[in-house]
């Protein structure tokens, strides 16, 4: 799995493609069993929330790609999906990137 939601051989794998690859599959995950349960075209939120870094996405009928994304102060230039990180624990410090309400505001418009 790519950051972007898409699969590659082994051969054609490169890390800095890879750095959403745990997100990019929750949301191809979320968006397959989802919208076949609503079949409606509701836009659908996703949370990942794992042991160092939370993320959050929107899947509304199409994958939402971007081609640059800052994490952190780290700008990465390659396609992904467009998942936005909103917290990240480092050194047992939580970072927050976004606050509730701009959280909800990115993924519902």
């Amino acid at each position: 799995m790519q950051s972007d939601g898409g699969l590659t051989p082994v051969s054609d794998f490169s890390g800095c493609k890879s750095i959403l690859s745990g997100p990019a599959g929750g949301v191809v995950g979320y968006s397959f069993t989802t919208c076949k349960d609503l079949n409606d075209g509701t836009p659908i939120i996703g949370f990942d929330m794992g042991g160092t870094s939370t993320d959050v996405s929107r899947f509304s009928n199409t994958f939402e790609h971007t081609f640059e994304n800052t994490t952190a102060g780290v700008t990465i230039q390659t396609p992904q999906l467009g998942i936005s990180t909103i917290f990240i624990m480092n050194a047992m410090h939580l970072y927050s990137e976004l606050n509730y309400r701009e959280i909800l505001r990115l993924c519902l418009f």
